[in-house]
């Protein structure tokens, strides 16, 4: 996945604190390009805050990979209920 469309995906996880301290990152990530390094450097931030373990994925020059598919399987199941969870907490307010 690309680092501008990980972290906008993903944003909700990231709390509003760390994503006000990181607004202006945040728009430019939002609209870069594929290998921009803005973008990769609030990915890996972003990233960081995320998944505890470093070994379950890698960032490259322009995408996130995650190393093994059982791993990619119980990193997305983990951000989709994660993002699930904050997506209902905003709506049910």
């Amino acid at each position: 996945m690309p680092h501008g469309s990980f972290v906008s995906r993903y944003a909700l996880l990231l709390g509003s604190e760390w994503l006000a301290a990181h607004a202006e990152e945040f728009a430019h990530a939002r609209q870069a390009v594929a290998g921009d390094e803005r973008a990769r450097t609030l990915c890996q931030a972003a990233l960081v805050k995320v998944i505890d373990d470093a070994e379950r994925y890698q960032l490259g020059k322009t995408k996130v990979y995650m190393i093994c598919i059982y791993v990619c399987i119980y990193i997305y199941i983990y951000i989709y209920r994660e993002r699930e969870r904050e997506i209902d907490r905003y709506r049910y307010r």
